[in-house]
């Protein structure tokens, strides 16, 4: 579901970068190392061809940080106790009957919001038209990884908690994005389900991932770019103090690594020599 709520981010990470650098990024500091994973939540581990240096850098790890508490539990805790949405109403046969074809094995998907369909629509998008669908994604491969380790684990944020921010952040907006969720169905049934449409992604196959450090957000992303970045330092910093940590990897959506409020600019704030790690093999 993590991979579902972090599509309305997608469009923010296709950032218009200034210089080479990498996905993976080393931050020291005293004794204490910090291993920074940025993933793409939508594309699978085979778009990754440096796995295998990553993995040798989890089996090192004393604890990890990762992005949301991403629990078949809490979901279900979540949205099963949410009353239905009236989403064939909003939608229209049409479009709602193409929704339940792509979606029908959802329990709640009457109980969603128009900003969590659009996630969902999006990222069905993306996994037919790249011919994703069915395979395995980097964030869950990399996340059975560090569990297998049975080091402890901390979550940034809670998954309601997320999904509240993104609800509040486009409440504004809910009459156009209902009109947008119907004219995306249809495109996903009559184009993307062809197969059209892909923007392959080949960043993280060839080194090539590129940063621009200096760029601000704007006044409206604050909300949920540079205050939840913001927090997860200071959640970090509450959890290793005076702890004898000595290698710290975090797994991030790559979004939260770049520009000026990323974690790779507040770690550098922080005293941390942060430098990226070439993942070309």
């Amino acid at each position: 579901m993590k991979q579902i709520l972090s599509l309305l981010f997608f469009v923010n990470t296709i950032f218009v970068f200034s210089q080479k650098m990498s996905i993976l990024w080393e931050a020291k500091k005293d004794s204490t190392t910090i291993y920074l994973l940025g993933t793409n939540h939508l594309f699978p581990i085979d778009s990754i061809l440096s796995k295998n240096k990553i993995n040798n850098l989890i089996t090192k790890a004393d604890i990890f940080f990762l992005e949301l508490d991403d629990n078949k539990k809490n979901m279900d805790s979540i949205f099963n106790l949410r009353p239905e949405n009236n989403i064939r109403k909003k939608l229209g046969k049409k479009e709602y009957d193409i929704y339940n074809e792509y979606f029908k094995d959802r329990n709640y998907n009457n109980k969603l919001t128009a900003q969590e369909i659009a996630v969902q629509i999006g990222k069905k998008q993306i996994s037919l038209s790249c011919k994703h669908n069915g395979l395995e994604l980097m964030e869950d491969y990399f996340t059975n990884k560090i569990t297998e380790t049975n080091q402890p684990i901390i979550t940034f944020e809670k998954t309601s908690d997320q999904l509240s921010q993104i609800n509040n952040y486009y409440k504004d907006y809910e009459s156009d994005m209902w009109k947008k969720n119907k004219e995306q169905l249809r495109y996903l049934k009559y184009y993307y389900s062809l197969g059209k449409g892909c923007r392959k992604n080949t960043a993280y196959t060839n080194d090539s991932y590129l940063f621009d450090l200096n760029n601000i957000t704007n006044k409206k992303d604050k909300e949920l770019w540079d205050d939840r970045n913001i927090r997860w330092l200071k959640k970090l910093e509450e959890n290793i103090t005076n702890k004898n940590y000595k290698n710290i990897f975090i797994m991030v959506g790559i979004g939260h690594l770049d520009y000026s409020k990323g974690l790779i600019t507040l770690l550098q704030n922080n005293g941390f020599d942060v430098k990226p790690i070439p993942t070309f093999e």
